[in-house]
């Protein structure tokens, strides 16, 4: 979604953000992770805090056809027909379903300069005596997003593992890029 928003320029990191809580859309009510409110934020803040609220406003600027079109770039989904609290949960993370080599292939892709790439596991096949039987060769897809604005995106997803709710994953001497999410848990005592 940030992405997208970089991409179509709807939006920048500094952009500034007012923070309900919660949002009612289509008559369901999107809300923070931690229930609260985070007042007025930047984007930058948005994305660092994982506040649902920012990502949902974004995803109903974009809509639904320039959402899932991301998506597709990605490596994502299919074209379904959304009503606007699907393009609201969808823009937090939730109502797509994803397999972890599709994750994996669209986080690689902002690692890429913004290139999705065909995934692969072996990188090379040799033969008994050591000498290469056939090496596998980057495959490039298509480009998801421009280079700039893929540059834009790792310094945001930077800041996520530094100073932002994926703290817990840096590592001290390397830059590290990432994103938080936003389950639904089961209410074990209601269903």
């Amino acid at each position: 979604v940030a992405a997208a928003g970089f991409q179509e320029k709807l939006v920048s990191p500094t952009d500034i953000f007012v923070d309900p809580g919660t949002i009612e859309v289509s008559g369901r009510t999107i809300q923070n992770w931690s229930g609260d409110s985070f007042g007025t934020v930047t984007f930058l803040d948005v994305v660092k805090n994982s506040i649902n609220t920012g990502f949902a406003q974004l995803g109903l600027e974009l809509g639904g056809e320039r959402l899932m079109n991301y998506a597709r770039k990605f490596g994502f989904g299919e074209r379904t027909d959304m009503v606007a609290s699907d393009v609201a949960t969808s823009s937090i993370g939730q109502s797509i379903a994803v397999t972890p080599l599709q994750m994996i292939t669209a986080m690689s892709a902002i690692a890429n300069d913004g290139v999705l790439l065909k995934p692969h596991i072996v990188k090379a096949i040799y033969n008994a005596d050591g000498t290469v039987y056939q090496q596998m060769e980057r495959e490039e897809v298509r480009r998801c997003i421009d280079s700039d604005v893929d540059k834009t995106l790792k310094s945001v997803l930077e800041q996520v593992v530094s100073t932002g709710g994926g703290s817990k994953a840096s590592i001290e001497g390397y830059h590290i890029a990432g994103k938080t999410g936003t389950a639904q848990k089961i209410d074990m005592v209601n269903g």
